[in-house]
């Protein structure tokens, strides 16, 4: 069972203070024809993106709908990205059910069922979005402006779960900021459902954010056995 390898020693050279005074000396006495081609400060890089950010371009834009829908534009964007994001989380959860086969799993930690049921509810959530759309006259197929952004938020995440160098508890801790924001997201569309008067969807919104609880707690727990779980492995050996 490979609980953390990330803990392993290994010939990491990374450190500077290992290294002898001429070593450290000869690293950072860089020739002046290997030095920057081109002299700037972090001033300098602020003004280029200053310069970028007043160009006026957006992240995405919404499609064209009747002048009598675009009050519901706010709803079917946060309604879009949180499909994006539920359709992400399956991923998820079927890249840490790859892990648990494997490198196995830990005592306290989730088994197969455990990540199975998550994934399933996270599938849900998914369909139940798409249904929403689907009923509130929008295209469930469109990548909203607010589904660009958090794909972009999330990629670093899925990076971590798709990395078959990792195991997992490499996975759950990433996959715990997944869910923290999820929780937090549902909680925007309740409040946008509320201003809206959508009381229906409110409900389903309030049912979604209470799994998404059930599932920090769990993984939370999870992530402590596994830590207690990686301690005892690096007492052994």
């Amino acid at each position: 069972m490979r609980i953390q390898p990330s803990l392993r020693v290994g010939h990491n050279r990374t450190g500077l203070s290992a290294a002898s005074d001429e070593q450290r000396r000869r690293m950072l006495d860089v020739p002046r024809e290997l030095g920057p081609t081109s002299r700037g400060s972090s001033d300098e890089i602020a003004r280029v993106r200053i310069r970028y950010a007043r160009t006026g371009m957006s992240v995405g834009t919404m499609p064209e709908v009747p002048r009598a829908q675009r009050g519901l534009l706010p709803l079917h964007d946060l309604l879009g990205a949180r499909l994006q994001f539920e359709r992400t989380g399956v991923r998820m959860y079927d890249a840490l059910l790859s892990k648990l086969d494997a490198h196995g799993g830990f005592s306290g930690g989730p088994d197969r069922g455990d990540l199975e049921q998550l994934r399933d509810e996270e599938l849900a959530h998914m369909r139940m979005l798409e249904h929403m759309l689907e009923e509130t006259g929008a295209d469930p197929t469109v990548v909203t402006p607010t589904a660009d952004l958090q794909s972009m938020a999330t990629r670093g995440v899925s990076d971590v779960l798709m990395d078959p160098r990792t195991t997992l508890l490499d996975g759950l801790g990433v996959i715990i900021m997944a869910e923290l924001a999820d929780h937090e997201e549902w909680i925007g569309l309740i409040d946008l459902g509320r201003d809206l008067g959508r009381n229906t969807l409110v409900h389903s919104f309030q049912s979604a954010q209470l799994t998404e609880e059930e599932h920090l707690i769990k993984v939370r727990r999870w992530l402590h056995a596994g830590r207690m779980a990686a301690r005892a492995e690096l007492e052994i050996h």
